[in-house]
């Protein structure tokens, strides 16, 4: 009797409910960016963000550009939507973009050896350099470890040719491993067949039409403009800027470009119209389609971000990340320098694209907002992207130092170096990375490589032949450096460990003999 008396009045609360609820989906659709201002400002203190810009455009309109916080800390000089930032590894869409052209004039095909266009193009094994196709260098399955030897300004030339000293780890097309170098090969291609340099062709078949008059082909653009951010790092917990940053201009077609939200939001719109910019068409349909068709299948997500969204596959297209997202294809790319980084996310099916830009070392909050977006135009904003996220990365740093706490708590204490230090002097040759010099100071072993300063590290003795070195630019970063001693008492090679960084196969240096 109690339950049929109240009942008149749960079905007038329940419809009450109802009705607000209802009232509130639409109020959100309406206007599915109410409060985003706010949010980003909160999640930039969270997330110690100095300077960030995001624009996200729908259904062919810019919805929503703008800028937050400061070029670099140490000048309250405030960021805005004309500011450059670095582009990174998000120019490999540009760089798949212009080769997708070059296949509709029928100059290039996706499956043809690499060696047909560009016949100096060499690989370690002779098989390989001949199987290696143009679909090959844009997935990241050469199976080629990457060396990303850019870092050490060495000329392009080289560069390139030294690639054939790199090993392999996997088979041809069997693992996806990402490697900037084969970008920077399919630039190459792009060079030979087109009779243009990279950066002259996308600037003239890309950035012209779209009126991308802002983007720049090059990060040294960065130093020389004035209205362009400083990259910073969070050290030891405060954000810190970089005062030598790394341009990498050598990096090109994998990574060099630098731009800011008004040029991007250009090329989200263009992307959306399926390559088409005022009614005109740059690619054809097939061409533009094979850039976000599955290409490579990654075993695991290649963003931690990736595994809180609930997709079911992970693939890499051509330029592309692809995901499944709330049943809807998700293609995206992030880039990422030394203090700088860049996300660039598109929903085709609901005519959604958003770039964001920051201006300090890998901030995931670039993740956050780009699922945030989205999350908001599908009508289901019910997670905090932001507070999740840092939370996952925040954990993932302490188990990252925890592991690195127990590697050194293997130290053996007591050693002694085998040899007197100045036995350590020396240059020693690696085939891809140049000379390496050991130099014997007045109080401890310097190692340098390519006679930079930001490569070169102050050792400190770790355990017998094992030197820990600490870096000499503002990041301190961390290499241990192990010596091997020969027969006669000489050390003749020297080991590199950069906590997984880079392989041992890579970094192995042997002494140069005396003529």
């Amino acid at each position: 009797m109690r339950i049929s008396r109240n009942k008149p009045r749960f079905y007038l609360l329940l419809c009450t409910l109802l009705c607000f609820t209802s009232e509130s989906l639409t109020q959100d659709r309406n206007d599915p960016l109410k409060g985003f201002d706010a949010y980003i400002r909160e999640a930039m203190k969270d997330w110690s963000v100095p300077g960030l810009a995001i624009a996200v455009v729908h259904k062919g309109t810019v919805v929503y550009s703008n800028a937050y916080g400061v070029k670099r800390i140490t000048k309250p000089d405030p960021v805005d939507t004309h500011t450059l930032f670095a582009n990174a590894s998000t120019t490999k869409a540009f760089t798949a973009m212009a080769m997708a052209m070059l296949v509709d004039e029928g100059k290039v095909k996706w499956d043809e050896p690499v060696v047909t266009y560009y016949p100096a193009f060499r690989l370690k094994d002779p098989y390989v350099t001949a199987e290696v196709t143009v679909r090959d260098l844009l997935t990241h399955r050469t199976g080629v470890v990457p060396t990303n030897s850019w870092v050490l300004d060495i000329d392009k030339e080289t560069y390139i040719h030294n690639l054939r000293y790199a090993p392999r780890r996997s088979s041809t097309r069997s693992q996806f491993e990402y490697n900037n170098d084969m970008f920077v090969v399919a630039g190459e291609v792009i060079r030979a067949v087109s009779g243009k340099t990279w950066d002259q062709f996308v600037a003239e078949r890309i950035l012209v039409p779209l009126a991308m008059s802002e983007t720049k082909m090059f990060t040294s653009a960065l130093r020389d403009s004035k209205n362009a951010v400083l990259p910073h790092a969070v050290l030891h917990g405060v954000v810190t800027e970089i005062s030598a940053p790394v341009y990498v201009d050598d990096a090109d077609a994998a990574g060099s470009m630098n731009s800011n939200v008004t040029d991007m939001a250009r090329w989200l719109q263009f992307l959306l119209d399926s390559a088409r910019v005022d009614g005109k068409r740059l690619v054809q349909p097939k061409s533009f389609a094979e850039l976000f068709r599955p290409q490579m299948l990654l075993s695991e997500p290649g963003y931690p971000a990736a595994t809180q969204a609930g997709s079911h596959f992970f693939v890499y297209g051509l330029g592309w990340f692809l995901q499944d997202y709330k049943g809807h294809m998700l293609a995206m790319h992030t880039g990422s320098l030394d203090g700088l980084c860049a996300i660039v996310g598109l929903l085709p099916e609901e005519n959604l694209g958003v770039v964001v830009f920051e201006n300090v070392d890998h901030a995931e909050l670039r993740h956050a907002l780009m699922y945030s977006v989205c999350d908001r135009f599908l009508g289901s904003a019910n997670k905090d992207w932001s507070k999740d996220l840092l939370q996952l990365y925040t954990a993932q740093k302490a188990k990252a130092d925890s592991t690195k706490k127990e590697r050194e708590s293997k130290r053996v204490l007591g050693t002694q170096p085998t040899v007197p230090l100045e036995k350590y002097a020396g240059t020693y040759k690696n085939e891809i990375y140049g000379p390496i010099t050991v130099e014997n100071g007045s109080a401890a072993l310097t190692v340098r490589f390519k006679a930079q300063d930001r490569l070169t590290f102050d050792l400190t003795h770790w355990q017998h032949d094992v030197f820990k070195g600490t870096s000499r630019d503002a990041q301190h970063q961390e290499v241990m450096i192990q010596f091997r001693i020969d027969v006669d008492g000489t050390p003749n090679e020297v080991r590199f460990d950069v906590y997984g960084q880079w392989t041992d196969e890579m970094i192995l240096a042997t002494r140069e003999k005396k003529p």
